[in-house]
């Protein structure tokens, strides 16, 4: 398991569509990228989006590989344009560093 990033969106949520692409041009690794629906058909929230206590969208979510939570971001205005370059050298960073300690 790696250092990864939830994106919590809806379907009908312009701001979420922007952050999904801006996060897709800050990566090259996209497997760090999880897309993660906030709310079910029937209307309720997720079971990851209870689990991490999403309250609306977008929101990013860092977990660490042990699944537990490093930090978040809410709404696209906390997500300026150096965040996602920020984030996407971190992850690629922190997961880099993890395969090394994997291997040994």
């Amino acid at each position: 398991m790696s250092f990864k990033a939830l994106l919590f969106v809806q379907d009908k949520c312009e701001p979420c569509h922007r952050t999904l692409n801006a996060l897709s041009q800050a990566f090259d690794k996209s497997e760090f990228i999880h897309v993660t629906q906030y709310k079910d058909p029937n209307g309720n929230r997720t079971a990851e989006a209870e689990t991490y206590k999403v309250s609306v969208t977008p929101t990013v979510v860092v977990v660490r590989p042990s699944g537990s939570e490093l930090g978040r971001f809410k709404g696209s205005s906390q997500m300026p344009p150096a965040f996602f370059s920020k984030l996407a050298r971190f992850l690629n960073n922190a997961n880099d560093e993890q395969e090394r300690e994997d291997i040994t």
